[in-house]
């Protein structure tokens, strides 16, 4: 009962700030316009975030956002917890908005979800932005339908946001928030909603972002994807996958520097280093759990002769290939030995195939670029971390881009990647 009254307290605090509910929406408002479709049983939490972080915006020499909660008939609705909110902005008399959240879709309206913006041409006409709150208003809001990849808060297609339910609703007005005003407007604003705010820490995914080669999610690795062992024998990556696993976790990282003077603690890139204590935070907290962890080594092919290498020797063409890559291997399992390395079996991919930034696609049946982010700008890419069910599908956007030693910019921390390492098994269980 206390947690139902708190959340009553918090919605109505947030739909305060809309100001009248009742009314014709085509009045003259300046600022940017924001209606939001409710119908009985929306979702209270996601409904008081959304409203909560446009009430909140504060554009410096513009008006505020005025923000009107449209419904069908303009008659109070019910929410899913039983708080009555209204009255509202009839849909059908409704005027252009600029931002239209859809939080819940009237069972008159449903029938119009297909695979396109369905809103009626009065609502609609001056759109920049449409947010869908879940997997019910998907399609009505133009989005295709298609699941959230695991422990994604958002995805962006065009201009629809498709949230990942009500805990996601207010990254995804924040996202809009951003676009619309800028990170610094959207950063204060989310201050004000008692929280903080940067892109760069939620994961989402822009649908059709990123002209890189790499896989996308949904996507399978290629089946005759390959590294090799110590010896250089190859191994199908897929092959190594036990059959009681569910969920592949793919660590490609920067492998050993065979000049001690440059590099970190033995590998040639220092971000690589820095991020293994990310994954063996991981692997010890999944040790019991049906995942499995990869690691697999890349050499420094840019900039050989830096690291200890001969110009080129990682060239299978070069004549010193084979020495060349046993100094390789051998660097690395020293700095396996010396415990920087949390893998005990040690994989190479020692021609940097898997990440080549000048693939093409469709990809390649060996796998050339396909563990390159799509949208990677770096010239390595290492680390890079992908989460694959146990045939290969890619289940989430990569994680990739934490700059540890020049910048100290972090994308993503140990939280966020067990989190999502712990959605793909709860999803590779049904």
């Amino acid at each position: 009962m206390v947690a139902r009254a708190i959340q009553f307290a918090l919605i109505a605090g947030a739909l305060a700030a809309c100001g009248d509910g009742a009314g014709d929406a085509r009045t003259t408002a300046k600022g940017l316009r924001v209606g939001i479709l409710v119908a009985d049983g929306v979702d209270d939490a996601a409904l008081a975030s959304v409203v909560g972080v446009f009430s909140a915006v504060e554009p410096s020499g513009e008006s505020a956002p005025s923000v009107r909660l449209l419904s069908m008939h303009g008659d109070p609705v019910t929410t899913r917890a039983g708080l009555s909110i209204g009255p509202t902005v009839p849909f059908e008399s409704a005027g252009a908005a600029d931002v239209l959240v859809v939080a819940a879709v009237p069972e008159p309206l449903s029938f119009r979800s297909e695979r396109r913006n369905t809103f009626d041409h009065r609502v609609r006409d001056d759109v920049r932005w449409t947010i869908a709150l879940g997997a019910a208003t998907f399609e009505f809001a133009g989005y295709d339908g298609a699941p959230l990849p695991i422990a994604t808060s958002f995805v962006v297609a065009d201009h629809v946001v498709a949230s990942a339910g009500g805990a996601a609703a207010d990254d995804a007005a924040l996202f809009v928030v951003e676009r619309v005003f800028g990170e610094r407007v959207a950063a204060a604003a989310a201050t004000r909603c008692g929280r903080s705010w940067s892109l760069d820490r939620v994961r989402h995914m822009v649908v059709g972002a990123g002209g890189g080669a790499g896989l996308r999610v949904g996507e399978s690795l290629p089946a005759q994807a390959r590294v090799f062992d110590a010896e250089g024998a190859p191994h199908r990556i897929l092959d190594g996958i036990a059959p009681t696993d569910r969920v592949l976790v793919l660590c490609v990282y920067g492998g050993g520097s065979a000049n001690p003077q440059v590099g970190k603690a033995g590998l040639w890139c220092e971000d690589s280093y820095f991020e293994m204590a990310n994954v063996r935070h991981a692997m010890a907290r999944f040790a019991a759990e049906p995942v499995r962890f990869v690691g697999i080594a890349c050499p420094p092919v840019f900039h050989e002769e830096k690291f200890g290498y001969v110009a080129g020797g990682f060239s299978p063409e070069h004549p010193g290939h084979a020495s060349q890559r046993t100094r390789f291997v051998d660097a690395t399992r020293a700095a396996r030995d010396a415990g920087v390395l949390p893998f005990a079996e040690l994989w190479f991919d020692p021609t940097f195939r898997l990440m080549a930034k000048d693939a093409t696609r469709p990809l390649a049946e060996d796998g050339t670029g396909a563990l390159r982010a799509p949208d990677e700008a770096q010239t390595y890419g290492t680390p890079t971390i992908w989460i694959l069910d146990r045939d290969g599908r890619v289940l989430t956007p990569p994680f990739f881009g934490n700059n540890w030693e020049k910048d100290r910019e972090l994308r993503f921390t140990s939280r966020d990647l067990e989190d999502t390492i712990r959605a793909a098994l709860i999803a590779t269980a049904r």
